[in-house]
Parts: C-alpha cells; sequence; structure tokens
C-alpha cells in the first residue's frame, strides 16, 4: 500500500470516529496528520484534499435528491429550514437559529455535526460554518439551489399585511410571521369570547403537523395547568422558555400559544390560508 493509501485510510478512519464522538476538532486535526507527514510534498496534499471533496461532492449529488422524498427525515427538515432562514442561500443563519428554527432540541447538533464534515457514515456535507454561521458548502451549493428550485416564487421574499402592520420572514423587528399568527389567534380569541378551552384547542391544534399527533406533548394551544406539565416534561430543553407566546387570559384561565412554526413542512402557510378561508380574516401578501 503507497503512503497515499495509508493517509487515506487514516483519515476515513479519524473522521469515523469523529461522528460517533461529536468531535468537531478532527476535521483540522486530519489535515495537520497529512501535513506532517514530511515524505508526501505538497503537491500530493493538494491531491488528497482534492480527491476527498470530488467523492464527498458525488456523495452530496446522490444523496440530497433522496432526501426530497424523504421529508420526515432529520437531514431533510435541517436542509430545508436552513434554506427557508436563508432566502436560498442568499445569507448565512447563525447555528442557534437554524436549531431553534427546526425544533429538534436535543437531537439536533448530532444530525446538523454530521452534514458539514467529511466521513464515511456522515449524512453529506452540505454545510460549511464560518464564525458560527452557516451556509452551503461552496462546491455543493449551486447543486442544492438547483435542487431546491431557487426560482420559485416560494423562495422570493413575501411579507403580510394585517391590521394595518407588516409581518414577515425572520424580521428582527420583532414582527415576524410567527408574531403574525400569534396576533390572529388573540383577536379570534377576542371575538369568540364563549369557547371552551377544548374547542380552541380542537380548532387550531391540527394547523401544525408535528404537534397535532398523539405523541406530541407540545400543542399549538396549551392552558396553564397543561403548559406546566410539558414545561416539567422539558427541564433538559435550556429554550423551553421561548416555545410559547406570553399567555393570553381567556375565560378564567391562562392560554398559551406556541412561537415554534418554522415552516419546513408548510404550517405557517397553510396556518394564514386557513385564517383567510375558514375565519375570514383580511390578509393581504405583498411581494417586497
Amino acid at each position: 500500500m503507497s503512503e497515499l493509501d495509508e493517509v487515506l485510510n487514516r483519515v476515513k478512519e479519524l473522521h469515523s470516529h469523529s461522528i460517533l464522538n461529536n468531535n468537531e476538532c478532527y476535521t483540522e486535526e486530519l489535515l495537520q496528520i497529512i501535513i506532517d507527514l514530511s515524505t508526501i510534498n505538497s503537491q500530493s496534499l493538494t491531491n488528497v484534499k482534492s480527491e476527498i471533496d470530488e467523492d464527498e461532492i458525488e456523495k452530496v449529488k446522490r444523496k440530497v435528491p433522496k432526501w426530497m422524498n424523504k421529508k420526515h427525515q432529520y437531514n431533510y427538515q435541517i436542509l430545508k429550514a436552513y434554506m427557508d432562514l436563508s432566502d436560498c442561500n442568499e445569507v448565512p443563519v447563525s447555528v442557534d437559529i437554524l436549531e431553534d428554527y427546526t425544533e429538534m432540541t436535543e437531537i439536533f447538533l448530532g444530525h446538523y455535526n454530521g452534514m458539514k464534515i467529511i466521513s464515511q457514515k456522515n449524512h453529506a456535507k452540505v454545510f460549511e460554518e464560518i464564525d458560527k454561521k452557516v451556509q452551503l458548502w461552496k462546491p455543493v451549493a449551486k447543486f442544492i439551489e438547483n435542487t431546491f428550485d431557487c426560482n420559485k416564487t416560494d423562495y422570493k421574499k413575501y411579507q403580510y399585511v394585517f391590521n394595518g402592520k407588516i409581518y414577515k420572514k425572520n424580521n428582527r423587528s420583532g414582527l415576524g410571521l410567527g408574531r403574525l399568527l400569534f396576533e390572529i389567534f388573540k383577536i379570534y380569541l377576542k371575538e369568540n369570547p364563549n369557547k371552551s378551552y377544548y374547542e380552541v384547542q380542537k380548532l387550531f391544534n391540527p394547523l401544525h403537523d408535528k404537534f397535532s399527533t398523539e405523541t406530541s406533548s407540545q400543542k399549538v394551544v396549551l392552558n396553564e395547568e397543561d403548559y406546566k406539565v410539558w414545561y416539567e416534561t422539558k427541564v433538559n430543553d435550556g429554550k423551553r422558555d421561548r416555545r410559547y407566546f406570553e399567555p393570553v387570559a381567556y375565560n378564567n384561565e391562562k392560554i398559551f400559544f406556541t412561537t415554534q412554526w418554522g415552516d419546513t413542512n408548510g404550517n405557517i402557510t397553510n396556518f394564514i390560508i386557513f385564517a383567510q378561508n375558514e375565519l375570514d380574516f383580511d390578509i393581504q401578501k405583498i411581494k417586497e
């Protein structure tokens, strides 16, 4: 076996260990190991990295189209969340915001790490991270943008006008789309003061694809009692205080409405359409 083959085998072995141990520093160590092998010249080093990258690019081109047909998979949901947040790779996204948007909490980092490194057992390297800002890995960026068909109107910037205020995706002023849904919800409660807690739940919980399942302890709407039960089950979630908006007083109860909408499965879009068609709210969609 040649020295180059030995280096490649060692690289692959260490990458596999990095997946198991969630040790991000292995990426840097691998390059240092190769550099330390003085018997290999600089041109060989370039060839090694190029060969590894080419293999990974082919892996991405093979795997990502399959993810598109398996929307329940975490790798697809993380990539789709990034494409939503970044307006189809136009702007970088912080790791924390991406994690919040996916709503995966404890399992997020394991899957995300497997999408930003090269190894035999990774999902496929689609991301690179610079100063905790995520962007598509440059060698596959155009391929992924084309796969998501970034020229479609889904990825053009739209905003919504409701009650004289403008709401838009990722709006740092506070008037984001999650806030729009909350405002709609509050007005519905005000205009329908005699509904029971269970009637309100029955109306709004089905609008969120994840929270409408029997197995999910989190719901779109919770009263104070149910919220406390949910809250106690999330002791390991450092961001549990941010999962619901401030409570709304309703029929001698406190009602909590989720902040966790994202749009990886169309939850926001479905909610707005429901509000327009079923609740007769005047919500205008306009292009920025």
